[in-house]
């Protein structure tokens, strides 16, 4: 998982000094999602992340006589 994070980080700093054809973010994302796919990496997605989020919470307070 760190060696995709590292792989990002530097695609976003070497390709800019390439090339600005095309923006870095984008191809960072685009290779290093194929290459997730193709060798089959046991990575989190974020349908994986939002079962373990909590839902949302209103908070309970109680109503007030008087205002403020």
């Amino acid at each position: 998982m760190y060696i995709l994070v590292f792989a990002t980080m530097a695609t976003m700093i070497i390709l800019p000094k390439i090339t600005k054809a095309v923006p870095a973010g984008l191809v960072a994302i685009v290779v290093l999602s194929l290459i997730t796919v193709i060798f089959d990496l046991d990575t989190k997605r974020v349908a994986d992340l939002s079962r373990r989020s909590p839902s949302f919470h209103w908070p309970d307070v109680p109503p007030v006589s008087k205002p403020l």
